[in-house]
């Protein structure tokens, strides 16, 4: 029975480079329990980015609304609906072109009147959420907040009339208009096309209910007379955001106005009758409730008793200028059922005051109002090209391109009129343009240009910018910050405009190509690189690359088989993704022409001189080290180790054992998996 869809802007995450938005979208129904499509496509290519369908969430069975024309007196018309939700948190990665969230559901209201097979036409949901591609931050938008009834009954053949209105938490400027019903298949592979609903007979988008019913864009009401068949007529309104004179999103709300039998009836009159310099006037009930049996009018005229009348359209002439109060009841078999009040005003002149002279920015607008009690308004203006929304209404918007603009309009009232004039002027908005988002190492500087026309501006934060007074500072954060210019400019245009950009900051990291080994010539060596102090992806580049397997692994195999190479340095540098920042270590391997092997030194000097005071296994094409075990002269183990680079001090548990001869034993095995054992003496000397 119709719906829309709203978002909420929930803020910018610099680090992961995206945005996020809270959804929710609502579906009217009389029937059913749908599963609509939602989808996410990138507004560039029309992609696919996001499926978001899900189970509905309940909001609480049917509602009912109460929202009738004045001939409407049971419950029994109400037009009865319920209302589903179906709301998430949509994160998608920042762009310039920004995306578009569309809801498809199958099938439509069996009750509708104004399109053709109702029950298989689908429905079609759009709005779009802009990107950065600007420097107005059109990204960081809520939709409107659409006041309006959602499903509303009135009398069939009879007088009605429905306001459509929207506020914006943005203060965007909103437009309100109505359009075609969209529909579309379940499904597609690229962003759906806005396909129009098939209408019936001479119904469209523009005259939903017929020609007798119009919409004043202006004043946002929908008014005239109902169609003279009953049931459902869906309607599609679409609100506009305009944010510094740019269309920034079209918002569409569906609503199914409901077409019944009006069996009661009741009074409506005009909230104003007036004149001037005529006294004569006829009175009607503006709706043609049917089962009205008698009228009674009370004119006002508190001069004579003889202001009365029971016909259904009488005359009455007032004896001159004044206010009177006109009162109407109706009633019926039943006796009287309502009445109503109006008030007539006769004027012998007018006036007409306009506000004074203003200034606002150019593309704004700033909407007219005359105080005057005239019925009919013409203005004119002196400027550059037209920039009033209607030359005939009471209170037109104005839109000044020019320096200065002035507005004439003249109000009549009969034969009365009155003039006045008003003085607009308008400067170009402020402007403000910063780079494109960039990227830099930790530590590293960032250089922020930008460009500006207005008189004012700052720089937002200012705490770790050099030069923050300039429109060329040079930035040095910590970490990633989202930089702002704002732009002001106080001449006619008094407002602010911001641009901002990104620097990343990538942190700091080290790598580690691991500790220095001693091998053998032929011997395929497992190397392995480790980043510390970094999330970021990074790639890795080993030299020299003659001896590895895959010089841009993190972990490659080096084999060095040339017979003479004593020694080979291996350097790694490892570089982010984003922003190439790099670290490099080096990781030395001694290549000895023997067999695989462990040595002993022959002797030690645990002197704490520095030089040779730890015994250690030096291992030579040994993959793992099982254990390395010294003995006293009397078979007792004085020390014991399975890591190659523990070493024996000379010392059992902290006492300096005596100079002498002691005995080893040690076990590993080789790259090829097979066993070594070594056994012998090493002498203590102190």
């Amino acid at each position: 029975m119709g719906g829309w869809i709203k978002y909420e802007y929930l803020g910018v995450d610099a680090r992961a480079q995206t945005f996020s938005y809270y959804v929710t979208v609502y579906l009217y129904l009389d029937r059913g329990n749908p599963k609509p499509l939602i989808r996410v496509w990138d507004a560039s290519d029309g992609t696919a980015v996001k499926n978001l369908s899900q189970d509905p969430t309940d909001t609480g069975g049917f509602a009912i609304s109460n929202n009738f024309s004045v001939c409407t007196g049971t419950a029994s018309l109400n037009n009865r609906y319920g209302i589903k939700l179906f709301y998430f948190t949509l994160t998608v990665p920042i762009n310039a072109e920004g995306y578009y969230l569309t809801v498809i559901t199958e099938g439509r209201s069996a009750t509708l009147k104004n399109i053709y097979n109702p029950i298989n036409e689908s429905a079609l949901f759009i709005t779009k959420i802009p990107g950065t591609g600007n420097s107005l931050g059109h990204f960081k938008n809520t939709t409107p907040n659409i006041l309006f009834t959602d499903t509303v009954s009135v009398c069939r053949n009879n007088y009605f009339s429905l306001k459509f209105e929207a506020t914006d938490a943005d203060n965007d400027s909103l437009s309100i208009s109505l359009g075609d019903a969209l529909t579309q298949n379940f499904d597609t592979a690229h962003l759906p096309p806005e396909i129009p609903v098939a209408y019936f007979g001479s119904y469209t988008g523009m005259e939903p209910m017929g020609s007798n019913v119009s919409f004043d864009p202006l004043t946002g009401y929908y008014s005239g007379i109902a169609p003279d068949i009953a049931g459902g007529y869906l309607v599609a309104v679409y609100v506009q955001e305009w944010r510094k004179g740019v269309l920034i999103n079209t918002t569409k709300k569906e609503l199914q106005i409901k077409v019944v039998n009006c069996p009661f009836a009741a009074p409506l009159l005009r909230p104003l009758y007036s004149s001037c310099r005529v006294n004569r006037f006829t009175f009607k009930n503006e709706p043609t409730c049917p089962g009205i049996l008698r009228y009674e009018w009370d004119f006002g005229d508190t001069t004579t008793l003889s202001d009365t009348s029971t016909l259904a359209m009488p005359t009455y002439t007032y004896p001159g200028k004044g206010t009177y109060t006109l009162q109407l009841k109706v009633a019926n078999n039943n006796g009287y059922i309502d009445s109503a009040k109006s008030i007539v005003k006769i004027f012998d002149t007018i006036t007409l005051k306009l506000l004074t002279d203003t200034a606002i920015c150019s593309k704004d607008t700033i909407l007219l109002k005359p105080e005057s009690d005239a019925a009919s308004y013409l203005w004119t203006e002196a400027g550059i090209g037209k920039t009033l929304s209607s030359y005939t209404v009471k209170n037109p918007k104005a839109f000044p391109t020019s320096n200065t603009t002035v507005y004439y309009v003249t109000g009549r009232l009969d034969g009365c009129t009155d003039s006045a004039a008003l003085t607009v002027h308008a400067s170009p908005y402020p402007q403000s343009k910063l780079g494109a988002d960039t990227v830099i190492c930790m530590g590293a500087t960032a250089y922020l240009n930008g460009t500006i026309s207005g008189a004012n501006y700052y720089w937002s934060p200012s705490a770790a910018l050099s030069g923050s007074n300039s429109l060329n500072p040079t930035a040095h954060p910590q970490k990633t910050t989202v930089y702002t210019l704002s732009v002001s400019d106080t001449f006619y245009c008094p407002k602010t405009v911001t641009d901002s950009m990104i620097v990343k900051v990538v942190p700091g990291f080290t790598v580690d190509a691991g500790k220095d080994e001693s091998i053998v010539v032929g011997q395929p060596y497992q190397l392995n690189a480790k980043t510390t102090g970094n999330t970021e992806i990074v790639k890795y580049a080993w030299q020299p690359s003659f001896y590895l397997n895959d010089s841009f692994s993190q972990d490659p195999v080096a084999r060095i088989n040339t017979v003479g190479v004593p020694e080979v340095a291996f350097t790694v540098k490892a570089t982010t993704i984003v922003g190439g920042c790099s670290s490099t270590d080096i990781v030395l391997l001694k290549v000895y022409n023997i067999a695989p092997d462990i040595l002993v030194p022959t002797g030690f000097t645990p002197n704490n001189d520095g030089k040779n005071d730890v015994l250690k296994p030096i291992l030579i094409g040994i993959k793992k080290l099982n254990f390395f075990k010294v003995y006293n002269r009397y078979g007792k183990i004085v020390f014991a180790t399975g890591d190659d680079n523990n070493g024996w001090d000379g010392s059992v548990n902290g006492n300096p054992q005596e100079s002498g001869t002691y005995i080893f034993i040690a076990r590993g095995v080789n790259y090829a998996a097979k066993t070594i054992l070594k056994k012998g003496t090493v002498i203590l000397i102190r």
